[in-house]
């Protein structure tokens, strides 16, 4: 049976979860890469176009006539305009404000923003904000028009920068799926006990793979819909605990497996 079978199964059946703990290890651990795919997809299709059209906003604000130019040097920015410039340009807002007027909570307000303060730039996305310091530059000036430069460079290797993005993220999503499982197989070992199944750490660690389908599933669509659900965590693994009881449940207590 293909992974994809094994996947729609998984979603509607304990009897045929159970069933896999006798399949090969790899099988599973190409199941659970699967799984991190899903989990990553939301993230990836955000990651990817917040990022391209940051940089394609930042570009074109950037070439802007109006834009004040300003420089970064020695861990601060100066500039010539002697009040906050705030302006619109594609999905981010653009701000440059060497007058310390501005902080990043005033940022985080416009929802998706870059923002050159007086001592740091600021990413707003979904009013999450990331600084990074101009102390990380010390020693080095840049101007808006250098800047401007780098950007054009950079929009021409987006299409490279992006999928190697995408794969670091899939490695460290993958890293988290398989640390999730072995954690979930761990309380299917304590489930065992209760039901007194004999089964080993390998099976549990099957059964905890396919167990997590629905949850991930469901979290990857209310990403999607970009729909928050409160103590999303706490749901994820009483879902998962829960749907490793029913299978564990289809093994007969009395049959003993070697």
């Amino acid at each position: 049976m293909s992974i994809f079978n094994q996947f729609l199964k998984s979603l509607y059946s304990p009897k045929d979860v159970v069933k896999y703990r006798f399949q090969g290890i790899g099988k599973t651990i190409l199941f659970v890469f699967l799984l991190a795919l899903l989990s990553l997809l939301p993230a990836a299709i955000s990651m990817s176009e917040a990022f391209s059209s940051a940089v394609k906003s930042l570009d074109s604000a950037l070439s802007d006539a109006s834009m004040p130019s300003f420089e970064i040097s020695n861990g601060a920015l100066t500039t010539t305009a002697t009040e906050p410039y705030i302006v619109e340009h594609g999905e981010f807002t653009i701000i440059v404000d060497g007058t310390s007027s501005l902080n990043a909570n005033d940022v985080d307000q416009y929802g998706n923003a870059l923002a050159f303060l007086s001592t740091g730039f600021i990413i707003s996305s979904q009013h999450q904000a990331e600084r990074i310091d101009y102390t990380l530059l010390e020693g080095t000036t840049i101007t808006n028009a250098e800047i401007s430069t780098y950007l054009e460079t950079l929009i021409s290797a987006l299409p490279i920068i992006v999928p190697i993005m995408l794969i670091i993220m899939y490695i460290v999503t993958s890293g988290i799926k398989f640390i999730e499982v072995s954690v979930a197989a761990i309380i299917g070992l304590a489930i065992r006990n209760i039901l007194k199944l004999n089964l080993k750490y390998r099976h549990t660690w099957i059964i905890a793979a396919y167990s997590m389908t629905i949850p991930t599933l469901f979290f990857m669509l209310m990403d999607l819909l970009q729909i928050n659900v409160p103590y999303a965590g706490s749901i994820n693994w009483f879902v998962i605990t829960f749907l490793m009881y029913l299978a564990l449940k289809e093994i007969p207590r009395k049959k003993e497996i070697n």
